[in-house]
């Protein structure tokens, strides 16, 4: 579907939006504060996203991350069982309040 979009639109929204967006190490700060439950799922084939999944997972006090193996960056589309049963489980553990933040240390 990409490819149906023009090259230049793709050049001009890395450069103009994307590339100026601050990364999630420049929102650590800010992430340490976060409390809504989150969990990062994350394809181990994914490898431009492991490093700042990982990161997220150490910073955000009520993350959890789950690595879903031999799975890329479409894991919606790839293991769509595996994402909806760790979403029903987040929900179910969030609303129940077994998520909480990580235990300090």
């Amino acid at each position: 579907m990409l490819a149906e979009h023009s090259a230049r639109g793709h050049a001009l929204t890395m450069a103009m939006l994307q590339a100026k967006r601050p990364t999630l190490w420049d929102m650590e700060a800010d992430l340490k504060k976060f409390s809504p439950p989150l969990l990062i799922i994350v394809g181990d084939e994914d490898e431009t996203c492991l490093d700042g999944s990982v990161f997220l997972k150490r910073t955000v006090p009520t993350a959890g991350l789950l690595v879903i193996p031999r799975s890329g960056h479409t894991i919606t589309s790839e293991e769509p069982d595996a994402v909806n049963a760790a979403l029903a489980e987040l929900f179910s553990a969030a609303e129940s309040g077994r998520w909480l933040a990580h235990k300090p240390g």
